[in-house]
């Protein structure tokens, strides 16, 4: 069983390049699975360098740090992966009705409540293949929620408002959900494992989509065995890499 440590800060600029400040300085393997989660996060970002403020105690702003043990893995497969696996966690902690907007937002009623970040770093005196440093952040009470954008996200406590929400509980839950599929990924090479449970949270499912940058629409059909999204474009099937393309919604966020 894998051996999670924990590490709680007060306030930090982002957990995720606080691990990465520390890997730096780590020559014993002590960061392999261990995890920072913060009260407040003043700037954290998402995918696509978008920026994800944590207010303190209004959001979950948590990272973990593995070590890669080979150097051929495919880290876009992993940020699908972590989207399956919190999701999983979050309905054990009772929060049903997640989706998944591909490839990893964390969705309720359509909007978005999580986002994640998962970042590769190769140094010279890290054996295999680098290290991979995921970062989440989670929207928990209203207030996490800017004015701006109530039309498309959403609050943890919006849609738990008669159940207690424990922090905590919740980051821990995730990692361990995360450990356990990440292990089974390691050891198949694939996300056959989660593609059935992935695609039904899947929001894009059925839905036009629109490649960013090409502007070539078709119907997403789900995910195949190595996380790219299925498109069909009218009798072919285009199969989009979230590390090659970014798909959009055409009546807007999905």
């Amino acid at each position: 069983m894998i051996q999670i440590s924990y590490e709680h800060l007060d306030t930090i600029d982002s957990t995720n390049n606080e691990l990465k400040r520390r890997l730096i300085g780590d020559k014993s393997g002590d960061l392999d699975y261990h995890v920072l989660y913060s009260d407040e996060q003043t700037a954290g970002r998402g995918r696509s360098g978008h920026g994800w403020v944590s207010k303190k105690g209004a959001g979950i702003a948590t990272s973990m740090m593995v070590y890669l043990p080979k150097s051929d893995i495919d880290i876009s497969q992993v940020t699908l992966l972590c989207a399956h696996a919190f999701a999983d966690a979050l309905e054990v902690c009772g929060i049903e009705g997640i989706q998944i907007k591909w490839p990893n937002d964390l969705l309720l009623f359509e909007k978005k409540f999580g986002g994640i970040l998962v970042e590769r770093l190769i140094l010279d005196d890290i054996k295999g293949g680098g290290a991979l440093i995921i970062g989440v952040g989670i929207n928990l009470l209203r207030q996490s929620v800017p004015k701006g954008l109530k039309d498309r996200a959403i609050s943890l406590e919006d849609v738990c408002s008669q159940k207690t929400i424990y922090a905590d509980t919740i980051i821990h839950k995730m990692w361990e959900s995360f450990a356990d599929c990440y292990g089974v990924f390691l050891s198949e090479g694939s996300l056959s494992f989660i593609r059935d449970g992935y695609n039904k949270r899947l929001i894009n499912i059925n839905r036009t989509v629109e490649v960013d940058g090409t502007g070539e629409r078709g119907t997403a059909i789900g995910i195949d065995e190595r996380g790219r999204l299925l498109i069909d474009m009218g009798g072919q099937i285009m199969k989009a890499s979230s590390k090659e393309v970014h798909i959009r919604g055409i009546y807007g966020y999905v």
